[in-house]
């Protein structure tokens, strides 16, 4: 594991926060969801039956977990990196990643738990696609269509004011504010570039006025606030809420309404027909399949049902 050896942020974080030592065994905490594939069955009656609808959704809210956790590794441990090595400017634009990260996990994970709940699989197997096809590919998913990073931030006052009973800083748009100030210090504004400007000195005397401004990138402690802020609750809440949250209410709650599910769509194989219709652009899944060498889908369901059935 990185530890942060940079001994001002050390101490920053130490006086304002907690010890680091806390913060480092919650992210060792993260290795326990961290998983290097996805595995996803269905049997030849399903396939034949339903299709893949149920697969699809299965494979996706496992795939969406499986890559947060690499994502949400590697960001945590570039900040450290980045602090270590006096990089601030990396720092928040890191930490910026961080937090949009974190809101847009926050946020499905509250939805896809209600979609669960309330039966509603054509918004699962719409999120299922979307977080499993590429940009570059769009075309495969019907409606390809990403949530905006800004709901997910504005989703964390609702989040936070849940688990609290109140909004951080008594205010009811804190993180939106936040988001700002650390995008102000990404963005080529004033406060990205000023952060540098670490004193100024001037004189008067017979000659007239001199102004000297120094500069370095030993950063003012100010500056360190929104890093230490977002690196303390994204660490704390991962492994204490969100992940354990995941695994619960939407994992365990999708295997155990598996056999329901398969058993609702065998029951009603026209609306399984319907979503997938409406999630999966067929005839470019086809094409693709068809330039990695593979067979048509449809194919493989039919000749292998019919193997178990001979």
């Amino acid at each position: 594991m990185i530890k942060i050896t940079n001994q001002r942020f050390i101490n920053y974080f130490e006086k304002n926060f907690r010890k680091l030592d806390e913060v480092y065994e919650e992210i060792s905490f993260l290795e326990n969801f961290s998983q290097t594939k996805t595995v996803t069955k269905m049997s030849n009656k399903e396939s034949h039956d339903i299709g893949s609808v149920v697969f699809n959704v299965e494979a996706g809210i496992h795939e969406y977990v499986d890559t947060k956790v690499l994502k949400f590794k590697d960001l945590i441990n570039s900040i450290i990196s980045s602090i270590n090595i006096k990089s601030y400017a990396s720092a928040i634009v890191l930490t910026r990643a961080l937090l949009e990260h974190f809101g847009m996990f926050a946020l499905k994970t509250t939805e896809l738990e209600k979609h669960l709940i309330n039966k509603n699989f054509l918004k699962l197997s719409k999120e299922s696609a979307y977080w499993g096809i590429s940009a570059n590919e769009s075309e495969i998913a019907i409606d390809h269509k990403r949530t905006h990073l800004m709901d997910g931030i504005r989703y964390l006052n609702i989040y936070f004011f849940e688990i609290w009973k109140r909004y951080p800083e008594d205010s009811k748009t804190y993180f939106e504010e936040l988001y700002d100030e650390i995008s102000n210090l990404t963005h080529p504004a004033s406060d990205s570039m000023l952060m540098y400007q670490n004193d100024y000195e001037e004189k008067w005397n017979s000659s007239g006025y001199k102004a000297t401004m120094f500069y370095s990138n030993e950063v003012n402690e100010y500056f360190f606030h929104d890093i230490a802020y977002v690196f303390n609750i994204v660490n704390n809440f991962l492994v204490t809420d969100l992940f354990p949250k995941y695994k619960d209410k939407v994992i365990a709650k999708f295997d155990n309404d598996r056999d329901y599910i398969v058993k609702f769509f065998s029951i009603n194989p026209d609306y399984a027909k319907e979503i997938l219709d409406q999630t999966i652009n067929k005839k470019k899944i086809d094409e693709k399949r068809k330039k990695l060498g593979l067979d048509d889908i449809d194919k493989i369901r039919y000749e292998n049902f019919k193997k178990i059935n001979n």
